[in-house]
């Protein structure tokens, strides 16, 4: 599956998968743990070749059979159904789902993420930062609540209050590449392309085999 996959051969990869699945379906849907594990492979196979396909109702379904077979309850596989949604070109449906999602498990970080990003792309950017602020722990895991800030203020052209945002986390995170890569990609959108290629060549200094 994998070899079609990277070959280009996506079709083939799907049936491929679909064909698997088929054989090792248990037809009163029980599995042993092994089995289970197994199960969700496959099932993440035939949702991303799905997707990749724009077969996007297919993959929501496998997705959904690979969490009814999934006990962790920590919101992983919604945010995917989520990333399916919004591949398609359906916010709506994404702020929906996430908004059920969130019902199931409230303390689902992924999911609290993905809710303010969503409503950030519905125009309600002051509502989505005030959401993120909230989430702030005074540690490390405070960079990526920083970085998606930054990044939704960039889209919604907000880039004052995107560098203010950055200058925070360069000053809590100095050694960390991507809030240099950030800078860089916020003076590229503002055509300040000098300043860019020094923040991405500092970036580069901290990170020197980051392809990106």
């Amino acid at each position: 599956v994998l070899l079609d996959r990277d070959e280009g051969l996506i079709e083939d990869g799907l049936k491929r998968v679909n064909d698997i699945l088929k054989k090792t379906e248990r037809p009163n849907g029980r599995y042993n743990e092994g089995e289970k594990q197994n199960r969700r492979l496959f099932l993440t196979h035939q949702a991303l070749l799905n997707t990749t396909l724009g077969n996007y109702n297919e993959s929501v379904r496998a997705f959904t059979e690979m969490k009814s077979i999934t006990d962790e309850k920590n919101g992983r596989i919604d945010a995917l159904i989520i990333d399916t949604y919004r591949t398609a070109k359906n916010p709506d449906k994404a702020l929906q789902y996430c908004e059920q999602a969130l019902l199931e498990v409230p303390n689902s970080r992924q999911l609290q993420m993905l809710h303010a990003e969503l409503i950030a792309e519905k125009g309600r950017v002051d509502e989505s930062v005030k959401a993120l602020q909230k989430m702030s722990k005074g540690n490390d895991e405070d960079l990526e609540i920083l970085t998606v800030i930054t990044s939704i203020y960039q889209r919604a052209k907000k880039f004052d209050e995107a560098q203010s945002t950055l200058n925070t986390a360069m000053q809590r995170f100095p050694q960390n590449e991507g809030v240099y890569f950030l800078q860089g990609a916020l003076y590229e959108k503002q055509k300040k392309f000098n300043d860019a290629e020094k923040s991405f060549r500092k970036a580069l200094e901290l990170d020197k085999e980051n392809p990106a």
